[in-house]
């Protein structure tokens, strides 16, 4: 058996079509994930209004789920710990890294400021 030696344009269209499988391959793929991911987010949702209450992972006390930030990452989408916990923890953080905090609030505030002066600058111009 001898192979059919194939001519450029020949070799170009068979190229292309092996792309083109991938192409649908990779897409058939990516519509599956997005389905599942929309699975996903809906039977959270359907979990957080079912939810009433949530247990702190904290304070360890039962509270409305209104109590709770949104979390879309949980099977819930909602933070394991209370909004009162969580500020309590944020503030600690804070104080037992102040420098840290310091050094981003200021590179934040420069940021901000140099955003505010390049905007001036541009209305300027026009």
């Amino acid at each position: 058996m001898s192979r059919k030696k194939l001519t450029a344009e020949e070799k170009i269209q068979s190229a292309l079509n092996k792309k083109a499988a991938q192409r649908r391959a990779f897409l058939k793929w990516q519509s599956k994930q997005t389905a599942a991911k929309r699975a996903a987010k809906e039977l959270a949702d359907l979990a957080r209004k079912m939810a009433v209450t949530k247990i702190c992972c904290c304070c360890e006390e039962e509270k409305p789920v209104e109590e709770f930030s949104k979390n879309a990452g949980s099977v819930d989408a909602l933070q394991s710990r209370c909004k009162i916990c969580a500020a309590a923890a944020s503030l600690s953080w804070q104080r037992h890294n102040r420098a840290r905090h310091n050094a981003w609030n200021r590179a934040r505030y420069a940021a901000k400021k140099l955003a505010a002066k390049e905007k001036k600058l541009l209305e300027e111009q026009e």
